[in-house]
């Protein structure tokens, strides 16, 4: 019995680890969003230290710069690309890799990068994997936008610092619920 239980939940966290998000959010007609928002409550799931994790990042992609922010240039975006996701805990900075986990794109094979997301189009990428630091971490989705100056591709770097992500120990719950 233990070892069918063992091997469900090695089946289970593969096939989270493996997951592809499908790009199907709903904003509402916004030119622009990223999903979760926390301007409108939403969050990212809050993972357990040492535990299978995956959730999604929904984005779609403006088709000009002044639908992100209103004082730039009236350019076209060409494109954007997830250049990473990035931790801060207590001003230590720690990559998604030093955190346990993996970024997957889906661009809906719209470009050989599958991080690559076209103006206009909705997009989606998983964080999944299992957590190796615990803690409260402020979290910044880092992009590069390209946008078209007379045919010249110019880069634009981007990064949505807004997000919290939450590690919890769950030997330090069990602590605190013991007393």
């Amino acid at each position: 019995m233990k070892q069918l239980l063992l091997s469900t939940l090695a089946l289970a966290m593969l096939s989270t680890a493996v997951a592809q998000c499908t790009a199907d959010y709903d904003f509402q007609g916004q030119p622009f969003g990223v999903s979760p928002d926390p301007v409108l409550g939403e969050s990212f799931e809050v993972a357990y230290l040492g535990a299978a994790y995956y959730d999604e990042i929904h984005i779609i992609v403006p088709t000009n710069a002044t639908d992100v922010d209103p004082t730039l240039p009236s350019l076209p975006i060409d494109s954007v690309l997830l250049t990473s996701v990035n931790f801060v805990l207590n001003g230590v900075p720690f990559t998604s890799d030093q955190m346990g986990l993996t970024i997957q794109c889906n661009n809906n094979g719209d470009s050989p990068n599958s991080c690559t997301f076209f103006g206009g189009q909705q997009y989606c990428a998983s964080l999944s994997g299992t957590p190796t630091v615990a803690g409260v971490f402020q979290m910044s989705i880092v992009v590069t936008g390209y946008v078209n100056l007379l045919g010249t591709p110019i880069a634009y770097p981007i990064s949505f610092d807004q997000y919290v992500y939450t590690v919890v120990d769950p030997s330090s719950v069990a602590k605190v619920d013991a007393l």
